[in-house]
């Protein structure tokens, strides 16, 4: 009798873990959303919000290092847009140098923003340090 009891008191133990742990392996194999940076960059993210002109952009190495410069737009505002870089570039090693100024390992990366109808205009400038 006790023999047919222990599976009965497990059923809803096992009615519980079941779709839980299918539940993790389905979180587990699926991808995460995929980090954008900016176009010519592998290390400065875009933010979202943020389209690129990618017929602005130039980019080339030279003797002191990489050149990058591209324009892009979105419908955010200039505080939004400096205040997204200002959080997410230091953990990536970038330090703040002004709001729109950052410098990294021999690099500086600048980030105009304007205001335009309603949303900005910006300008990612990444050049060597002198």
């Amino acid at each position: 009798m006790i023999r047919h009891a222990i599976p009965l008191l497990f059923a809803p133990l096992r009615a519980a873990l079941v779709p839980a742990l299918l539940g993790l392996l389905l979180l587990a194999s699926a991808p995460a959303a995929a980090q954008r940076y900016v176009l010519g960059t592998e290390d400065v993210p875009l933010m979202p919000g943020l389209s690129l002109r990618a017929d602005t952009l130039t980019s080339f190495d030279s003797a002191r290092g990489r050149v990058v410069s591209i324009y892009g737009g979105g419908q955010l505002q200039r505080a939004q847009v400096l205040e997204f870089y200002r959080r997410s570039l230091p953990p990536l090693g970038w330090d703040v140098v002004t709001t729109r100024l950052f410098r990294r390992e021999g690099e500086h990366l600048s980030i105009d923003v304007e205001d335009r109808g309603g949303g900005v205009a910006v300008h990612f400038l990444l050049v060597p340090a002198n």
